[in-house]
């Protein structure tokens, strides 16, 4: 405990050396489910001809994929993470000009799913 109280008195003293700083209160809700968040491509971005799909996971239990979908067209399935991040590189080809839906969905060991939507679009000349 003694430790913890001088690394927070630490922070707090290095925190008042920086002009207009100050500690905001947050609070963190822990879930007994899986979740995931898009890290890429931005939100309503024009998709390029090849792009990174790259998404934060993770569950209580041990995530098992993150599957990966256009307009609920499966593109591919990632069943490796390094520190959570799932990734896959994809090539838009026949996807048409406007808007779209990109979906992540992450399930764990006991079956459990979450999603995320970005919606992107795809443009010309991309």
């Amino acid at each position: 405990m003694a430790a913890y109280l001088r690394n927070v008195w630490y922070v707090a003293a290095w925190e008042e050396e920086i002009v207009g700083s100050a500690f905001l209160a947050r609070t963190l809700q822990v879930v007994q489910r899986p979740t995931v968040q898009w890290l890429s491509p931005e939100p309503r971005a024009c998709l390029a001809a090849r792009e990174r799909l790259l998404v934060v996971a993770g569950s209580p239990r041990k995530t098992r994929s993150v599957q990966f979908s256009v307009d609920d067209r499966p593109i591919t399935t990632d069943r490796t993470s390094t520190a959570g991040l799932y990734a896959a590189d994809w090539r838009r080809t026949r996807l048409a000009v406007g808007p779209h839906r990109l979906r992540a969905l992450v399930t764990d060991a006991a079956g459990n799913r979450a999603s995320a939507i970005r919606s992107v679009k795809a443009c010309r000349n991309r």
